[in-house]
């Protein structure tokens, strides 16, 4: 090997974090899972929706992380409601308020239960809504899986 094998750049590290997000899909029950550097990249072109703000293993700094829908005008305008709606919700999981978030992740299950991670972060909000994190909680999810 030569010297520099192991010297890290800013495309070692966007590389880490792509395969970190792609390795999360599971948890949240999705096919494509992007970063926010990325969505500024295809916004006007693919319908997406926010997911969570979460730190990757290794990683402290949170990164807003968005479900890939489709193309723009190819995805069915329920799907896309929804997203609006559990987009709200995430809004109000951020901003503390956990009755609004619980009513808006608990709206977007009824009409789709098979969303795991409107049923995730239902589930967070509920547990928030009775025990409130630090004042120092800056809504990033710590994810485990590497």
């Amino acid at each position: 090997g030569c010297d520099s094998r192991l010297d890290y750049t800013a495309i070692g590290d966007s590389v880490n974090l792509a395969a970190r997000l792609e390795s999360i899909n599971k948890a949240y029950g999705t096919d494509i899972i992007i970063s926010e550097s990325t969505y500024g990249q295809v916004v006007d072109d693919f319908a997406v929706r926010p997911l969570d703000v979460v730190a990757v293993k290794g990683k402290r700094e949170g990164v807003k992380i968005f479900q890939l829908l489709g193309i723009k005008g190819e995805v069915d305008d329920a799907i896309v409601r929804c997203a609006d709606s559990y987009s709200q919700a995430l809004d109000h999981y951020i901003d503390r308020q956990w009755q609004q978030a619980v009513s808006g992740f608990g709206a977007v299950v009824q009409v789709d239960p098979g969303d795991k991670a409107a049923r995730m972060l239902l589930a967070r909000s509920q547990s928030y809504a009775g025990t409130p994190p630090p004042e120092s909680w800056d809504g990033v999810f710590q994810a485990t899986v590497k």
